[in-house]
């Protein structure tokens, strides 16, 4: 059996920033800390949660990881989309690169758009992609 200790979210979180900037960078920003004055429109790096992971033998842990887009009303829900769908493909071609875990499996597990302030203008919309990545120890 694999070696389950550890938690992977630091390997992870840095394995997709630098997917992300690879080759052509997702539209916006990336952020892990939004800024006072951040750039419009921006992508941040959600908290993950994890669970141990078990199958055929093979033990590790399945992380979930938030990635939360955030638009002005000018880009709209549209820009939020667009930018939700880059996050997916980026993450579902490429290969996470990680100096202590091995990457399983990845995979789109949910996504979800909503107004974030409904009286500000202009309007902000957040959208949440998720992913659920499997890995195992090195």
């Amino acid at each position: 059996m694999s070696d389950t200790t550890g938690v992977p979210f630091d390997d992870i979180q840095n394995a997709c920033y630098a997917l992300f900037i690879a080759v052509t960078a997702i539209t916006g920003a990336v952020y892990d800390e939004v800024p006072k004055s951040p750039s419009w429109p921006y992508t941040v790096l959600g908290e993950p949660t994890d669970f141990p992971f078990e199958a055929r033998g093979v033990s590790g842990r399945q992380v979930i990881v938030p990635f939360e887009v955030f638009s002005r009303d000018y880009g709209g829900k549209q820009e939020v989309y667009t930018i939700m769908n880059e996050i997916v493909v980026k993450l579902t071609a490429g290969k996470l690169s990680m100096p202590n875990w091995n990457e399983i499996w990845k995979t789109y597990n949910a996504g979800r758009v909503t107004r974030e302030k409904k009286e500000a203008t202009p309007l902000v919309f957040k959208g949440i992609v998720t992913m659920l990545i499997t890995v195992t120890k090195k």
